[in-house]
């Protein structure tokens, strides 16, 4: 069972998702946050999982958890190319501002008793445990490249204490230009570039002064020299322009995977959140992962991702100084946009439930406790 939500802070939302089963009864969800525009994560929501469904073919009879990474990552980047081929030719005929969307991109695939999470950006995803009176574990971890060991997850005291009956462990990396390992891999990619990471306060570094995220789909100027614009030009479509030194790439669509044995096994793993950065800006693992496993034992697992929605709404509402009825009454663009992102939140029960996930709730409006069908993710603007 899985409950997802979705609430826009852009005009058009940005978030896109995508939930099924693919070849052989295996689970794959996924959530994409545009930037940009939303078509780089309208692309990936419609192509990612074929994709994978290719390479997994590709592999025949094999299913050792490093390959099935390999097969991820090869998807992922597959559905990049596939971006950048449309973005070629629209580029080519002026329509520059293509080469400047992207989306940030993570999955999960549940396969063969393995929870596999590949994450290209700073979307996330956070396992919830049912705290034990002892010591905390469980799950094993491999990332990629790397053999298979019993490194057990384990919580610190603070974040248990922090989560109440709950601890969060987190199951991805983000992979953001405020983040030092991510600022220095960059500054030792391209020395001599001064301008490589530009921040406007510790929380909004930008690669080049552009981007945010270190890893996404699309954005094509920051990986290939054609797509750089030209300079001095009011023309936008003309592209987005970098001056010299340029030396692309400065990104990449190539995921991180990790892989969790033992989670599907494990009585105290009870709920895995997967997110776009507007719900992980609004509130910590700890926070969400205390709210929706208090939620979940209240009975109400299947409005567990609207409340989640609703809860990092009055979050910022707190923090702003305003009602939280102000903030939802704020139209969907730049005076909404200017206090929170585009939120997709999806939570999903493994307890009973984990090798077949069914649909409880979708594109929820925190506003009123209904489903809101005035936005539907998956389809585009103005159709």
């Amino acid at each position: 069972m899985y409950s997802l939500s979705t609430y826009p802070g852009n005009e058009y939302i940005e978030d896109r998702h995508e939930i099924r089963e693919i070849m052989g009864g295996d689970v794959f969800c996924g959530v994409f946050d545009g930037h940009g525009g939303w078509q780089v994560a309208e692309y990936a929501s419609v192509h990612l999982s074929k994709n994978l469904e290719i390479e997994l073919s590709n592999m025949g009879h094999r299913s050792e958890p490093e390959e099935v990474s390999k097969a991820l990552i090869r998807a992922f980047e597959r559905t990049d190319r596939g971006v950048i081929h449309k973005v070629h030719h629209a580029f080519e005929i002026g329509l520059g501002n293509v080469a400047k969307v992207g989306a940030c991109a993570l999955t999960l695939l549940i396969k063969n008793q393995h929870v596999f999470v590949a994450n290209a950006g700073d979307c996330r995803a956070v396992l919830g445990k049912r705290q034990l009176p002892a010591t905390v574990g469980g799950a094993r971890r491999t990332t990629k490249g790397a053999t298979t060991a019993k490194a057990a997850v384990t919580a610190t005291a603070t974040a248990a204490a922090a989560a109440g009956q709950y601890v969060a462990v987190a199951l991805s990396q983000d992979h953001n230009a405020k983040l030092p390992k991510e600022a220095l891999a960059l500054q030792q990619a391209h020395p001599g570039e001064p301008d490589i990471v530009k921040c406007k306060h510790a929380n909004a570094c930008y690669v080049k002064g552009r981007l945010q995220p270190t890893r996404a789909l699309g954005d094509a100027y920051l990986k290939y020299s054609e797509f750089n614009g030209r300079p001095n030009r009011s023309d936008s479509s003309a592209g987005r322009y970098i001056p010299p030194p340029y030396t692309p790439p400065y990104i990449t669509a190539t995921p991180e995977v990790q892989v969790f044995e033992g989670v599907l096994d494990d009585p105290t793993a009870e709920f895995i959140i997967v997110a776009t950065d507007g719900v992980w800006d609004l509130l910590t693992n700890e926070e969400a992962v205390r709210f929706v496993g208090q939620t979940i034992a209240k009975g109400d697992g299947m409005h567990v991702s609207q409340q989640l929605i609703a809860h990092a709404l009055e979050a910022r509402a707190k923090d702003l100084g305003m009602t939280v009825e102000d903030l939802r009454v704020l139209p969907p663009g730049k005076a909404r946009r200017s206090k929170h992102d585009d939120m997709t939140a999806l939570v999903i029960m493994l307890q009973g439930s984990a090798a077949g996930v069914a649909p409880e709730s979708a594109a929820a409006n925190p506003q009123d406790g209904k489903v809101d069908t005035s936005i539907d993710p998956t389809v585009p603007p103005g159709e």
